[in-house]
């Protein structure tokens, strides 16, 4: 029946193509639209600026390649529970399971989710509920009735999410696929804008900020540090790579397809934060997203594409950002049930959850 549930496994459905794809949507969120300007804040220099870009893309290369073996080694679904199980047993891939469950994954699919509902806010004006029920809180710290209509449109988002993949695995690769080339048609449209505007200038990436003083007096250990500490940002934006290593039991031929994804996908993306980074930085100089950090609303490629195109710019990104999200919110939630999958398989989840609807067995996809 159209309903009912078996316990007969995953399918392996998805190609080369859409693994690529799914690390890639994960990877590219938001960051790689505002992260410049607390790296900017915090720099002072265009130079150093793409240098934290490059050695985060070089750590998470590293990250990467380390997976890809264990890939080699299982290619079962749960990714980190199972490479976590065969490194150091099962005491500490339950406790990562459950740290997943509670906290890491739900938290992230839920601040993904949260940034394209205020895109979306960006947009179109989201009603909210009164001053005296917004103002309601919990301890004193929680107010889980303020900003209700981006909340609102939060929860939603998540709940359409969940019904795509719902229906099979088809669905979801489909989404990342859709969602993936547009983002990329996107950033390459920013690309041609910034390039092609003629505003912009390699004098301003050239261009010295008036507190760079500030950072030729630090010695190579106070220079190092702020490195680090502006590198915090730039790893933000390379998270989500991992998530290809959870849909390991879907993928079609993961011993070889799992690490030609991992690998391939933080090399794109690399580049691809590296070439935009310096677009912004070649139309304005990094003083201006130096003082972006001081507003809260500030995204600094709507900055640019206001520079370039004027208030349309705004538009742009916020619907370039509502696309980028929405895909890697959708690649977590694909992905992240998994790991509960894999859990339930051997009793430390719940049971229920080790089975798979008939939509999920019985969908194809080719890519």
């Amino acid at each position: 029946m159209k309903g009912q549930t078996e316990n007969t496994g995953l399918s392996r459905k998805l190609g080369l193509f859409t693994a690529l794809m799914i690390v890639v949507c994960s990877m590219i969120g938001s960051g790689i639209f505002k992260k410049i300007a607390p790296m900017a804040g915090t720099l002072y220099s265009s130079k150093l600026i793409l240098l934290c870009w490059l050695l985060a893309g070089v750590i998470t290369l590293f990250g990467a390649i380390s997976y890809s073996g264990l890939s080699r080694i299982n290619k079962e679904a749960g990714g980190e529970y199972q490479y976590l199980k065969i490194i150091f047993g099962r005491f500490f891939s339950f406790l990562y399971g459950w740290t997943a469950f509670a906290v890491i994954q739900t938290a992230s699919i839920a601040s993904i989710a949260y940034v394209f509902s205020q895109s979306v806010n960006n947009m179109i004006h989201l009603p909210n509920l009164p001053e005296s029920i917004a103002n309601i809180s919990l301890f004193g710290y929680i107010f889980p009735f303020d900003n209700a209509g981006v909340k609102m449109i939060t929860i939603l988002a998540i709940i359409m999410i969940t019904m795509i993949n719902f229906f099979g695995v088809q669905y979801g690769g489909w989404t990342v696929n859709f969602f993936t080339i547009a983002k990329i048609l996107g950033i390459l449209f920013l690309l041609g804008i910034c390039f092609g505007s003629g505003i912009g200038s390699s004098e301003n990436f050239k261009h010295s900020s008036q507190h760079i003083c500030e950072i030729n007096n630090l010695n190579f250990w106070g220079l190092t540090s702020i490195v680090f500490a502006a590198m915090l940002s730039a790893f933000w934006a390379f998270d989500g790579w991992v998530n290809i290593t959870f849909l390991a039991g879907e993928v079609k031929n993961p011993r070889r397809d799992l690490p030609i994804s991992i690998i391939g996908g933080v090399l794109i993306v690399t580049a691809f934060y590296m070439i935009v980074n310096y677009a912004f930085l070649y139309v304005l100089p990094v003083d201006s997203y130096a003082g972006m950090v001081q507003s809260q609303n500030s995204i600094a490629a709507a900055e640019v594409t206001k520079t370039v195109i004027g208030p349309a710019g705004f538009i742009i990104i916020s619907v370039l950002i509502l696309i980028s999200t929405f895909g890697t919110t959708n690649t977590s939630v694909m992905s992240s049930s998994r790991i509960y999958y894999a859990m339930a398989k051997e009793n430390m989840f719940f049971r229920s959850v080790a089975k798979t609807h008939v939509f999920f067995c019985h969908g194809i996809i080719n890519s």
